[in-house]
């Protein structure tokens, strides 16, 4: 059924994706009930939250996403407020860099009609609504027609909206990696360095055409770093790295042979006690 069982799965599936990677931010996935009584169970939950001063940085809402008027082009239209245009430009912003072939409009409900975002609005909080069509939403719920291959006609449309909703939550809630990258450079030009080998703790790196080295998920403990090349002096660096937190670190490569010291400095004050200035 559309209404709303294409929203529903779309929930399901996302929670299922996501609950296989550690983000910095926490998700809650909700299947309210109540929304064709008067908004019960969101109003209660959002109302809850509020009173509760829970911290919520945004709610998005699936309601019916699984019909598509025939010679409508597959899209998907947001309902937002003034407060969550923000949220709005993150949801858009994730579509358009991982599922560039779904169009996004400004969406709207009819007169009267309403859905679960509408109680966190109420409440104080961002949300947004992607909706399967403003204008051609399905014609068949509420009616015995709500069914597969009537009123859910677009599985392609389902699968994404589902992927569209991944996308945003996982860039909103900024996966929590627990790992080791950085750069290598020249100390004498400060060229990006490839081909260079890389050993932490016994794992074997080899930087990339830009110098840039990364792990792989790591546990959190105690790194030896060690840069090495034939051209260059070798460099070692230790590092204590805790859970879900990613340390960039740089290195610099003095060249064999090069007895002048170098003085990297970086975002230092230069102050000048003649002049009163510092720069």
């Amino acid at each position: 059924r559309d209404d709303n069982g294409s929203g529903s799965a779309v929930v399901m599936e996302a929670a299922r994706v996501l609950s296989q990677v550690n983000f910095k931010r926490t998700m809650i996935f909700v299947l309210f009930s109540g929304e064709e009584l008067g908004l019960h169970g969101s109003e209660a939950y959002a109302q809850n939250a509020a009173d509760n001063e829970e911290n919520i940085l945004g709610m998005i809402n699936m309601d019916m996403m699984g019909y598509v008027a025939p010679g409508d082009a597959i899209d998907v239209d947001v309902l937002s407020n003034e407060a969550s245009s923000d949220l709005y430009a993150a949801y858009q912003s994730a579509i358009e860099t991982y599922v560039p072939d779904l169009g996004v409009v400004d969406g709207y409900l009819p007169f009267g009609a309403s859905s679960d975002h509408a109680s966190f609005w109420n409440a104080g909080y961002k949300a947004i609504f992607p909706f399967e069509d403003s204008d051609n939403y399905s014609p068949y719920i509420h009616s015995d027609d709500d069914i597969m291959g009537t009123s859910v006609n677009s599985l392609e449309l389902t699968q994404k909206g589902t992927q569209a909703l991944v996308a945003s939550l996982a860039q909103l809630a900024d996966i929590a990696e627990t790992k080791i990258c950085g750069n290598v450079r020249s100390a004498e030009n400060l060229q990006p360095l490839p081909d260079i080998a890389v050993t932490i703790n016994s794992i074997e790196l080899i930087t990339d055409e830009n110098g840039y080295f990364s792990t792989e998920e790591l546990t959190p403990g105690e790194y030896s770093i060690l840069i090495w090349d034939e051209s260059f002096l070798e460099t070692t660096r230790t590092i204590s790295l805790n859970q879900y937190s990613t340390i960039s670190t740089d290195f610099y490569l003095i060249p064999q042979g090069v007895e002048r010291p170098y003085l990297h400095l970086i975002n230092c004050i230069l102050d000048d006690d003649n002049i009163g200035e510092s720069s």
